[in-house]
């Protein structure tokens, strides 16, 4: 019980850097205001099931907000159409969403939903002080300017996927080939239990 109260004080620890950061001048803008949450506006704060074995890191969270909105890929209102809701599912599909802490690298929306490194540089110890946290069997980047920021840290457990967006809005790669991908990862880590087809 000791080392889960401290586990808990670190993690409010985090929530509350992420809230009260103003190290760029994104925290000015209205859609990253915590105030204004039941509007699904404020920076994104990460979400964590029961453990940390797997890490998922997406960018930024969109400039496009909806009520209800408090985690990274957050999911809608309308399943068949919400590209994150169809993400999510299938680590629900191998029963390891329980073992997911969700995040992104840049914890506010940009005005124009584009991301520079010099943004991703001064959000970066947020996301320094969540992998200490966690201890990550696998990272999972959502995309390669995720993956590519990420290769700086010297991580050894990081892999690649592409993110949602790119799968299901864009360039038409199959929910069958995305969710073999990340089956891959899972078994590489080890992390799967059972027989899945």
């Amino acid at each position: 019980m000791k080392q889960q109260g401290i586990l808990l004080e670190a993690l409010n620890i985090i929530n509350e850097s992420i809230v009260e950061c103003q190290k760029c001048n994104l925290h000015l803008l209205e859609v990253n205001d915590n105030k204004r949450e039941t509007l699904g506006y404020g920076k994104l704060l990460p979400r964590i099931n029961t453990s940390t074995e797997i890490m998922i890191i997406g960018l930024n969270p969109s400039h496009n907000r909806f009520p209800g909105l408090r985690h990274p890929f957050g999911g809608g209102h309308n399943f068949k159409k919400d590209k994150n809701a169809k993400f999510l599912e299938i680590f629900k599909r191998f029963n390891v969403f329980d073992k997911c802490y969700i995040t992104n690298i840049v914890k506010c929306s940009t005005a124009d939903n584009d991301v520079k490194m010099e943004t991703i540089k001064a959000c970066s110890e947020h996301i320094d002080r969540e992998i200490d946290y966690c201890k990550p069997k696998v990272v999972i980047a959502a995309g390669s300017q995720v993956y590519n920021f990420l290769l700086r840290l010297n991580l050894k457990n990081i892999e690649k996927i592409y993110h949602p967006s790119y799968c299901f809005s864009y360039h038409g790669v199959t929910l069958e080939n995305y969710t073999m991908q990340i089956k891959n990862i899972l078994n590489k880590y080890r992390l799967l239990e059972g027989k899945y087809d």
